[in-house]
């Protein structure tokens, strides 16, 4: 059973999406985005991609068919952490995005919690 958090930091300056995490064997995720400064704000959500390689979760494969998951789209204003809960997934690759409204000096931070077999 995978649960261990995966933590990704990208600058909050800009619009980003993180890479990507296969979860093909995974039932269930949560995000915990800690906003790096008191400046910034913006949204963070879940997007999920079914695209499909044999052999894909080696690394060696990225998706590019990308959809938002329906009600994971979070505001983080300025200096805030905002959880995205407990959502059941059934998809074979999912990212979160940060789409900056007001720029900031330092980091968003994805906690990304996976369960799975």
């Amino acid at each position: 059973m995978r649960n261990a958090p995966i933590i990704q930091s990208h600058s909050n300056a800009a619009t980003y999406s993180f890479p990507a995490i296969y979860v093909a064997q995974d039932y269930g995720i949560s995000v915990l985005a800690v906003q790096g400064d008191t400046t910034a704000a913006g949204t963070v959500k879940l997007q999920a991609s079914n695209d499909y390689v044999a052999g894909a979760n080696t690394g060696s494969f990225s998706p590019t068919n990308w959809v938002d998951v329906a009600n994971t789209s979070q505001t983080v204003a300025s200096g805030a952490t905002v959880l995205i809960p407990y959502t059941q997934i059934c998809y074979q690759w999912v990212r979160v995005v940060w789409t900056e409204t007001t720029p900031g000096t330092s980091t968003i931070t994805a906690e990304i919690n996976v369960q799975g077999i």
